[in-house]
């Protein structure tokens, strides 16, 4: 856009009044001092073989990963694509439920069919290949053989494990492989995970494909191994973020979310690492959420593994803590916070263990004291990324870094639940168990809940933009504001849809089921920055929004995996939750070809 030359000596007018200003507070706020951050646990990397010929060169673009698979494939690639996609990776899913590459309409009669149906998995790979021209392809497929079965060269119905299936299943990878590399990507196979606890090794399809390793040179990532016992059997759970024992596996034997994302995180962990591209300690989702963050027009969500995930188009990744699933220590992050830009900032587990992200020092670790159960509950930053003050439940607020401590609760028999500073960073406030808030520093006092009889306990306080006012957060989704803040909607009343019935990904029925009877509940606010809206983040991981807040997206999952909802989880939601495709409440008709997870930059409802 030009400037006229009134506007042009206008804003030059200004700039030479705001130097003298930035010349000041860069002097009275030096450089943060430098410490040395605490080594965050690694998850290790998986297993990969290597791959005959090498990547070829990606210049000028995001590498591109398409993920190809059945229903495992699809469970657990989605949630490797969200890990990817935080780090910059263009990432396509591409599945079919119950699918493989032993259908009628692909493989008859002792040979591969040259015109296989548009809906079969050969023929969607080779139109995704085309379409999306991947640098690597993940391929899981490892499951699924249904009648009406395929015939030999005999014509005779073709049994699994024996010859004629293994002759099969060497044609149709033979004749899958050149559809993949046509544009020369790099193809891995995924080790299967041990569905109906048949072992990898006992995988009559995998270990038809793996004798074709020498011939074709594809790679295999070990995935599978992250879920099985040593000898090869699925483990039933696995320790969650707060060292409780979590299943891994559904009711009908797929993945659970959280077994998709322990499978997922190691996928992408192995292609991140063949593409040369650091995941930054973030893993695939398998934990429930646990704070928004603001970042640039949108926000990041961060789960109880620390892990970070953003939707927001304005800000790059931070990464996480690479704790993932299966941290046995049981601390799990239970607060966030950021910088004024929002590009750095820290975690704090429940145990006071400060996490660095983004590059900041770490100034150092909460103490608590032992046996009295007080636990940290939340972690506000202090101006210009100077340091952080850290709150616990007894009340105690801990300064670390150049900063002081401007006054707590402490000895007030009061327990604390949630910490935010203000927006200049000078001050905070503190949100009690009864509904009491107490300011310090430059915030002010607008009231709170203190003389309310609580239907629902608050889980969190979020500032107004201004710094004159807030809202409080109470677990049913209930939103109360202070000061200038607006009530602009609330989650405790949305109606979601849950599964009663499946038969296909066309076929399945539904009812509408409101929030407060399922087993998801409130656990963050964050406002926009204009504070005319904001986003209310669930605990199954969807995000609602409200006022001006845009629809970006959360970590809610179940649209792609619709066979482990059955009774528990709901598959969409409605009004300001909605997250998936158009549909009626009853199933109605969607394309669930076309549902694909929210890539960072983009919007999933």
């Amino acid at each position: 856009m030009r400037v006229r030359g009134d506007a042009r000596g206008e804003a030059l007018h200004r700039l030479f009044i705001a130097l003298p200003l930035l010349l000041v507070l860069l002097t009275a706020y030096p450089a943060p001092p430098t410490a040395a951050a605490s080594e965050p646990p690694v998850m290790p990397v998986p297993l990969a073989d290597p791959v005959v010929g090498a990547l070829r060169t990606i210049e000028g673009r995001a590498p591109r990963v398409l993920i190809l698979g059945d229903s495992i494939g699809d469970q657990h690639g989605s949630h490797a694509a969200f890990a990817l996609r935080e780090a910059g990776v263009d990432v396509e899913v591409v599945a079919r439920w119950g699918g493989s590459l032993f259908t009628t309409d692909q493989y008859d009669y002792g040979a591969t069919l040259s015109n296989p149906s548009p809906e079969s998995l050969m023929a969607r790979a080779t139109e995704a290949v085309v379409d999306f021209n991947p640098d690597l392809v993940a391929v899981y497929i490892n499951h699924n053989y249904w009648p009406p079965f395929p015939h030999d060269a005999a014509g005779d119905r073709i049994v699994q494990g024996s010859p004629e299936f293994l002759a099969m299943a060497q044609t149709q990878l033979r004749a899958l492989m050149p559809r993949l590399t046509q544009n020369r990507a790099r193809v891995y196979l995924v080790e299967p995970f041990p569905y109906g606890n048949i072992p990898a090794a006992s995988n009559t399809i995998w270990n038809a494909y793996l004798a074709l390793q020498p011939e074709l040179g594809f790679g295999v990532i070990r995935a599978g191994q992250v879920l099985s016992t040593p000898e090869g059997q699925s483990f039933s759970e696995l320790v969650d973020c707060a060292g409780n024992p979590a299943s891994v596996e559904a009711a009908d034997g797929h993945l659970s979310y959280f077994g998709a994302g322990i499978m997922g995180t190691v996928t992408a962990r192995a292609l991140a690492e063949t593409l040369g591209v650091s995941l930054a300690g973030t893993t695939g989702p398998a934990e429930p959420p646990v704070a928004l963050l603001p970042a640039g027009v949108g926000y990041r969500v961060v789960t109880c593994d620390g892990a970070t995930f953003r939707f927001t188009p304005t800000v790059p990744s931070f990464g996480g803590i690479a704790l993932g699933g299966g941290w046995a220590e049981g601390d799990p992050v239970v607060g966030a916070t950021t910088t004024s830009f929002g590009r750095q900032g820290w975690l704090i587990t429940r145990g006071g263990t400060v996490f660095p992200l983004g590059g900041t020092p770490h100034f150092g670790n909460a103490i608590l004291s032992p046996g009295t159960g007080e636990e940290a509950v939340g972690i506000a930053a202090a101006p210009l990324a100077r340091g952080y003050w850290v709150a616990t439940s007894a009340g105690v607020v801990q300064g670390f870094g150049d900063v002081e401590v401007l006054g707590d609760l402490a000895g007030q028999g009061e327990t604390v639940v949630a910490m935010t500073s203000t927006p200049d960073r000078r001050g905070y406030w503190l949100l009690t168990a009864s509904g009491r808030v107490e300011a310090f520093g430059s915030a002010l006092p607008f009231g709170d809940l203190r003389d309310t009889l609580l239907a629902s306990p608050v889980v969190g306080l979020a500032a107004h933009p201004s710094g004159q006012g807030y809202w409080l957060l109470d677990r049913a989704g209930n939103v109360h504001p202070f000061g200038v803040a607006q009530d602009l909607g609330s989650a405790a009343n949305i109606d979601f849809v849950r599964v009663l019935a499946f038969r296909t990904r066309d076929d399945w029925d539904g009812e509408a089921v409101p929030s407060s009877t399922m087993p998801t509940y409130a656990i963050a606010l964050l406002s926009t920055v204009s504070g005319g809206g904001y986003w209310i983040a669930l605990a199954n991981g969807a995000v609602c929004h409200f006022g001006d807040a845009p629809a970006l997206g959360g970590l809610y999952l179940n649209e792609v995996e619709p066979m482990q909802t059955f009774l528990k989880w709901p598959l969409y939601g409605d009004g300001p939750c909605k997250h998936g495709p158009d549909e009626d409440d009853d199933g109605g008709d969607h394309d669930w070809r076309g549902v694909r997870l929210p890539r960072p930059l983009g919007l999933l409802g």
